[in-house]
């Protein structure tokens, strides 16, 4: 087990994101990663990081901070144009408008934009001008000025009381800084800001940690900070949160812990063998599950299926790789006795069977339960689980806890139950008609359309009326638009971004919005986002990168037969990376390969 366990030490996550690390950001070309690459970075050229500067080419990004500088009259940019105008590497065309907007700021020339615009609230300029003043000054800012800008409605302003925090190591300021997490508007610069104070905060972070354990992605951005600290405490801390009811809190948790090197004190193995142990459990519960799917032939669940199996493979591994191993100085020294034993020699074999027998098969490939079979009957002798017939099975997947199987999964069987036969699955399918998941509420009513439309009327008076009730209507109605439904929207993402989850995709789904009709129709409601086009003639999409209303689309596809499209605004992708931050880059990727 010894040699399992330092094989093991690297998930299939893990090593995604290590491939996703070497190629950053920083080596794309296109205009929107220009413009993240700007706003992630403002606040490192402020603190006098230019590693940003060697780094990337992408000509967007010096653009960026060449025409901020210039429109803001920002003097905390001065020494970054500086490094832009004298860096022989760059063009000659962006190292003269550096030097330029240098001189002009250096004089104290008055940009139009500092007048301000009709719709900004009075004394607004004033207010930026100042807090950058204090940016790029050397008196430590009293408290109460960095508070009065965090009140501000302005998210610019509140991001210069960020920065203040940060520049000036207000650690006292800690736990206001912590509440900027939970606005999307600010929550990367509120993150930068704490990883700078972490090793002086890291009491404040993990009591803000717990404090706001109702809010998943707040928790996982702590959770990351602490990760890049791994002091004793802060390891401590990480284990404990392998134990909370959210997937994505252990998930993140376990991935922290992994990086730190941590392996569990003497008296924490023993929790952590058990934990490790229902973990098998549940795996064996899932390759049961698989091989009802494959006696049933059903290749689409099959291949969810898959996917649970070794996403919670991963985290088992990473379980074990937590625990230390034989002549480990960090760990135990001797051996346990009794049942701690008996766990271990049983965890040993177990681990022996899940991560060398398992073979993987071509979910449309099914060869009648072979592969599948065989493992699970070895795990029997561990674990008391039985094959459940294919109904036992679909009902069982939809009452699932959120947390041990995806929503994703769970949408995929009740698109495979054909018809409601008994009380018990009514009862189930209705119920997720209230659920806080619209994609589960659609395909609810999907199935209750297909079986008996009476369900619905039972509790249609219960429903919140809005506008997704009104699809759910349609769908009763059997006049719904199927390509406007979130599942459909999901596929479609996929075929774009096939290596980002389901699950994932589901979130930006319920922002992408659906259009028909013609290029006007989609220009005159936006600018700044990701436009397909298709039609029954061409299903192949024709991608579009609008970044202002001047960009050129074409109609031919739209105003066809069967002319269709998606848009997906930009602000919605700032919205997903505060969801799902390490799968940003897939997307920054497919922009890149698709941008004229």
């Amino acid at each position: 087990m010894q040699v399992l366990l330092k094989n093991l030490t690297m998930t299939s996550q893990e090593t995604s994101d290590a491939l996703k690390k070497s190629f950053g950001i920083h080596t794309l070309r296109n205009k929107f990663s220009g413009r993240k690459l700007f706003r992630d970075n403002y606040f490192n050229l402020v603190m006098g990081d230019f590693e940003i500067l060697d780094n990337t080419r992408n000509k967007h990004f010096f653009e960026n901070i060449v025409e901020f500088a210039r429109d803001q009259q920002d003097i905390n940019l001065l020494p970054a144009l500086r490094k832009i105008a004298y860096n022989p590497a760059l063009g000659e065309s962006i190292r003269q408008q550096a030097s330029e907007t240098m001189e002009m700021i250096e004089e104290g020339s008055t940009s139009p934009v500092l007048a301000g615009k009709a719709d900004e609230p009075k004394g607004y300029r004033e207010k930026i001008a100042n807090a950058r003043k204090m940016l790029s000054g050397h008196r430590y800012p009293q408290t109460t000025e960095i508070l009065r800008l965090l009140r501000e409605k302005s998210p610019e302003l509140k991001k210069l009381a960020l920065y203040l925090v940060g520049k000036f190591k207000m650690t006292d300021m800690s736990q206001e800084v912590c509440e900027c997490l939970n606005n999307p508007e600010i929550s990367s610069d509120a993150v930068r800001v704490l990883e700078s104070l972490s090793k002086e905060i890291r009491t404040e972070l993990r009591k803000y940690c717990l404090a706001s354990s109702g809010n998943i992605v707040t928790g996982r951005n702590i959770i990351r900070i602490l990760g890049k600290t791994c002091t004793r405490d802060n390891t401590e801390f990480l284990f404990s949160l392998l134990w909370s009811n959210s997937r994505r809190i252990r998930e993140t948790a376990l991935s922290a812990l992994v990086n730190c090197g941590f392996k569990v004190t003497d008296n924490d193995r023993g929790r952590l063998t058990r934990m490790i142990y229902d973990t098998f459990g549940l795996i064996s519960w899932i390759l049961a599950a698989e091989v009802c799917l494959e006696k049933n032939i059903d290749t689409l669940l099959l291949g969810e299926m898959n996917n649970e199996y070794s996403r919670w493979k991963d985290f088992a591994s990473g379980l074990l790789s937590l625990l230390p191993v034989h002549g480990d100085k960090s760990g135990q020294e001797h051996r346990h006795a009794g049942k701690t034993d008996e766990y271990s020699e049983y965890l040993s074999r177990i681990s022996d069977i899940v991560f060398s027998d398992r073979i993987k098969l071509n979910s449309t490939v099914l060869t009648g339960g072979g592969p599948y079979l065989k493992m699970l009957k070895k795990l029997q002798k561990f674990f008391p689980v039985d094959v459940p017939s294919y109904k036992e099975l679909l009902e069982d997947l939809i009452n699932r806890d959120y947390n041990t199987i995806s929503i994703w999964t769970k949408v995929r069987a009740l698109r495979n139950i054909a018809a409601i036969e008994d009380e018990n699955l009514a009862e189930s399918v209705v119920a997720l008609l209230f659920s806080p998941e619209q994609i589960l509420q659609e395909e609810a009513a999907r199935l209750i359309a297909r079986t008996d439309d009476k369900l619905y009327s039972r509790v249609e008076e219960r429903l919140r009326n809005d506008e997704h009730k009104k699809k759910l209507d349609l769908i009763i109605n059997g006049k719904v638009n199927e390509k406007n439904l979130l599942y459909n929207k999901v596929i479609f993402l996929k075929s774009c971004f096939p290596s980002i989850q389901e699950e994932k995709l589901y979130f930006l789904a319920s922002l992408l919005q659906y259009v028909s009709g013609s290029e006007e129709g989609i220009k005159n409601n936006l600018k700044f986002a990701l436009i397909w086009m298709m039609s029954l003639e061409n299903p192949i999409p024709q991608v579009h990168i609008i970044y202002d209303s001047q960009d050129s689309i074409s109609a031919e596809i739209l105003n066809s037969e069967g002319g269709y499209g998606y848009v997906l605004p930009f602000s919605a992708l700032s919205e997903f990376e505060y969801q799902y931050p390490e799968d940003m880059m897939d997307i920054l990727k497919y922009i890149d390969d698709n941008e004229e």
